[in-house]
């Protein structure tokens, strides 16, 4: 009997090979795309927990001392009505973790979400204000940040309307103030708490000095599309 010849194995083709590699590299781009999906939503998820605990703190600190956080001129009150925006939640903060109820929530925040403000040492948020605050007095106070590093600021109402108040005013029978002009307007004359999102932007002109006119208007409404509220607050129509 004569002997068979070894079959020959047939090689992958070009077209086969291009097949499989197109096929492994959109299979990784799925996984990839959906990881950082999960990613994203986690972090939101992380935010929207951060702003609850802070709400919830509020809440805690009313309860105990039977009335709401006052805001006026000089120290007689909790809060300075000219504290500029980004240390709102600090001063809220000083005040409130005085009881210990509120500690115990404020705990409750992951610690890589705290950020304590530090003499001399400007955090990015602060440099382009540096001019017009007085950084001395919150020495040892703390920023509450969202998962993207940015931090969660507090927005009051305004003075319930009286007579001679120029306004304008909101639904809820108060003043609006200029921080419910930047972040949306107070529900029920509640303080709520609002975090730029991933984009890290509030949606704020001086977010984007290099715009103006229309341009500036779209870049401002894209970037509080991601901006998270507690509890929710709608923008200034």
């Amino acid at each position: 009997m004569t002997p068979r010849a070894p079959r020959r194995r047939r090689a992958f083709s070009l077209v086969e090979l291009l097949t499989v590699v197109g096929i492994l590299t959109l299979l990784a781009g799925l996984t990839v795309t959906v990881a950082t999906a999960l990613a994203r939503r986690g972090e939101v998820e992380r935010t929207r927990r951060t702003l609850e605990i802070l709400d919830l703190a509020l809440r805690e600190w009313e309860q105990h001392a039977e009335r709401r956080l006052s805001r006026g001129p000089d120290a007689a009150f909790d809060l300075r009505s000219d504290t500029q925006f980004i240390f709102v939640t600090t001063e809220m903060l000083q005040v409130m973790r005085r009881v210990p109820a509120v500690r115990a929530l404020l705990a409750t925040i992951d610690p890589g979400a705290v950020y304590t403000y530090e003499s001399h040492v400007y955090p990015p948020w602060i440099r382009d204000y540096l001019e017009e605050l007085e950084l001395a007095r919150f020495v040892g106070g703390i920023a509450v940040l969202d998962a993207w590093g940015t931090p969660i600021y507090a927005t009051h109402p305004g003075e319930p309307r009286r007579a001679g108040m120029a306004g304008p005013f909101d639904e809820d029978g108060t003043e609006r103030t200029p921080n419910e002009a930047l972040f949306g307007i107070a529900q029920q004359r509640r303080t709520f708490f609002v975090s730029a999102g991933p984009d890290g932007r509030f949606g704020l002109p001086q977010e984007f000095p290099g715009l103006s006119g229309y341009a500036l208007t779209v870049a401002l409404r894209r970037a509080r599309e991601d901006n998270l509220h507690h509890p929710y607050t709608p923008e200034i129509p």
